[in-house]
């Protein structure tokens, strides 16, 4: 389970806490014994993307739906998750196209359309960013159960967040999430499956 590289003091109980839930809700997505549909994540949101336009949950039907959370400045997950995913996306090539490849920011103060726009730019410009109100974001982030606590440290502030990359069929159906630590031909079955 990711864990933020920042001194145990600046980390709450509460924090703590959610990390044991969400990782005990990881280690179950990796269970063999999980069932498809065993756990029913909503996955619904209404927030704005990286050029302003309103999205919600239902923009990604028809295509199933690669989704994960986390925010531009992220020190450690984020930007190696988001490499993996646009290595991924190039290998996969045209085919990346049948699938919608999403990130939603957990820092809505820094993390504007504008700085999406230009931060996913330089990965993949396939890769839709949201963003909004903390209230919004908090609304979906309650709707993928998936958190992110700000943690003051070092002058100004990192999130603890989760670290799932959710799969979502066609109709938007949770799947279970992709495991980045294989290796891209697995990756791509486990995307193929969605279909």
């Amino acid at each position: 389970m990711h864990k933020l590289n920042t001194p145990h003091s600046y980390l709450t109980r509460r924090s703590w806490l959610k990390q044991l839930v969400l990782a005990g809700l990881a280690l179950s997505l990796d269970a063999p014994s999980l069932v498809a549909g065993e756990i029913e994540v909503e996955g619904k949101f209404n927030l704005i993307d990286q050029w302003g336009k309103a999205r919600t949950e239902q923009d990604l039907r028809g295509k199933p739906t690669i989704l994960f959370f986390g925010y531009t400045h992220c020190p450690d997950f984020f930007p190696t998750a988001l490499q993996d995913l646009a290595l991924l996306m190039r290998d996969m090539k045209q085919e990346a196209d049948a699938y919608h490849f999403v990130f939603i920011s957990v820092d809505p103060e820094r993390d504007r359309p504008e700085v999406l726009r230009d931060f996913l730019g330089s990965f993949d410009s396939r890769i839709l960013g949201l963003t909004g109100t903390a209230n919004d974001v908090e609304q979906a982030l309650d709707s993928f159960m998936a958190f992110a606590q700000r943690v003051n440290y070092a002058g100004s502030y990192v999130f603890d967040h989760s670290s799932l990359i959710y799969l979502f069929d066609a109709k938007g159906h949770f799947e279970g999430r992709l495991n980045l630590s294989t290796g891209l031909p697995e990756q791509k079955i486990q995307l193929a499956r969605l279909k």
